[in-house]
């Protein structure tokens, strides 16, 4: 029974050891099952952190060479701050300089400033030297001058000298025509001995030969005519030699004188060419003096120690057919206004800014102003052109004046011959008339100025009306004689020549127009 009983237990404990060996297994493979998963989940995340730690190395290796980097820029940087830092101090140092250098330009600029206005001061009692001296010199010269003017024989002139010359037989009369040399002669001072001991040495020589005439044979007979002027030019003489002796006149006008030039002489002698000129070097005295005139007009209103300011006006005359014409109103009122002593009230006086004005000014004047043809000349002014600018120089602010000059340039209308001009039609004889009685007017008031008559008649003519003031006394006056230099027309530039003459003998006292 203990036997039974212990085969019975060693049966259970058999089949319990089975059951155990099969729980046993089947913990076995679901540990081992387990431990599948788990090594999966380990390699997986094993995985994950040597990619996490790859990263990780990855970054810190970035982070290394960054700080690497940070290292260098902040090392590069402190050396930046470092040099900048010199730099500031350097800087410093040079501003520090600059301000002392710009306190002593300071100083300086106040001493120049001061400076400055002593120039000036000193400038001006200069100026006033200057006029006072120039003024002397020019009393000195004589308040009438009096300048002859050869001009060159024009090319169709010489042509027609050439076309002039024939060749004839001995002993048959040759043709006297303008083929002649100059019968004008310039005397040089190596000449002045054959002049008498009481010749005024400051005067040119001008000597005029007759021309030759047909004789029939016999000897000529030239008459001599040996004249003195203040200055006289050659056809060699260019308009800047004109310009340079007439250039003192327009000076005495900016320093406050009554200033008149005026030329003279036969039509065709280079009056309006000696005037008015053309372009560049051929600029006429008119253009010369309207650069001359702003220039001065610059020059005042910037070198004055007061504010100062220069107005300049024009005005543009033409007597013509002893009518007197404004070449700057319009056709309606050209001849509403009157004449009177120093000065022609109604008419038009325009102020001028710019020489620009006073050329569009002068060009509308010229389109204006008559001229004509005739036998003499193509251009033949048929009236006197009186151009007169005003020139006034005033304190900004204060009434009154410093100075007022007044420069009056004629062009005269040139005497002419009937027979010569061919100006038989009414209207030119008329006006060939009224010309040649206006300037017989003024040569017959110039001949009572130098015997010194009591009664002058500057009212005779109105050339001579608006002259007045010019020829009275109260001017320095320019007479500019030109002459042709053909012997065709020696008779008449002669005639030139003694108007000149007389002219030159001429005593003015001017007056001046300013005050301090």
């Amino acid at each position: 029974k203990r036997v039974k009983q212990l085969e019975h237990r060693i049966s259970d404990l058999q089949n319990d050891l089975l059951e155990c060996k099969q729980v046993s297994k089947q913990t076995i493979l679901k540990l081992s099952a387990s431990k599948n998963d788990t090594e999966f989940v380990l390699q997986e995340k094993i995985e994950t952190l040597q990619a996490e730690k790859l990263h990780v190395s990855q970054e810190s290796e970035r982070v290394r060479l960054l700080a690497n980097q940070v290292q260098v820029v902040n090392e590069e940087m402190l050396d930046e701050q470092d040099l900048n830092e010199k730099k500031l101090v350097v800087a410093n140092v040079k501003i520090t300089k600059l301000q002392n250098e710009a306190i002593e330009n300071e100083l300086k600029l106040k001493a120049a400033a001061n400076l400055e206005n002593e120039w000036l001061r000193k400038f001006s009692i200069m100026d006033d030297i200057r006029r006072t001296l120039h003024s002397q010199v020019m009393k000195l010269s004589g308040n009438i001058r009096v300048y002859v003017r050869i001009r060159p024989a024009l090319k169709w002139e010489m042509k027609a000298n050439n076309d002039a010359c024939v060749t004839t037989e001995i002993g048959t009369k040759r043709k006297f025509d303008e083929v002649e040399e100059s019968p004008f002669k310039f005397l040089s001072i190596t000449d002045r001995d054959s002049l008498s001991q009481g010749a005024d040495l400051s005067k040119n020589i001008l000597v005029a030969t007759e021309p030759s005439k047909d004789r029939g044979g016999l000897s000529q007979r030239k008459s001599r005519w040996k004249f003195g002027f203040d200055r006289t030019f050659s056809p060699s003489n260019s308009q800047e030699d004109i310009w340079s002796a007439t250039e003192p006149l327009v000076q005495s006008a900016i320093d406050g004188y009554a200033v008149c030039i005026f030329a003279y002489g036969q039509t065709g002698s280079g009056k309006t060419h000696t005037m008015l000129g053309s372009s560049g070097i051929e600029q006429g005295i008119i253009p010369r003096s309207i650069s001359k005139l702003f220039g001065a007009k610059d020059e005042i209103e910037s070198t004055c120690t007061h504010p100062t300011e220069v107005s300049l006006s024009v005005e543009l005359l033409e007597i013509y057919n002893d009518q007197v014409r404004d070449l700057l109103a319009t056709s309606s009122k050209h001849e509403n206004f009157n004449i009177k002593i120093n000065e022609t009230t109604g008419n038009v006086q325009l102020p001028v800014h710019t020489k620009d004005d006073i050329t569009q000014l002068l060009e509308v004047a010229h389109k204006r102003r008559c001229v004509k043809e005739t036998q003499s000349n193509a251009e033949s002014s048929r009236g006197h052109l009186l151009f007169t600018t005003h020139f006034v120089v005033r304190r900004t602010g204060e009434n009154g004046f410093i100075r007022r000059g007044k420069l009056t340039v004629c062009d005269l209308a040139g005497s002419e011959r009937l027979a010569k001009s061919g100006a038989y039609q009414v209207d030119l004889l008329k006006e060939t008339q009224c010309i040649n009685t206006s300037l017989s007017t003024l040569s017959n008031v110039i001949e009572k100025l130098q015997a010194k008559s009591k009664h002058i008649p500057f009212r005779e003519s109105k050339l001579t009306r608006i002259l007045e003031d010019s020829l009275g006394g109260d001017s320095k006056t320019l007479a500019i004689v030109c002459c042709n230099p053909l012997p065709v027309h020696f008779h008449e530039s002669l005639c030139s020549l003694r108007f000149a003459s007389k002219v030159s003998k001429v005593e003015l006292k001017a007056f001046s127009n300013f005050k301090c």
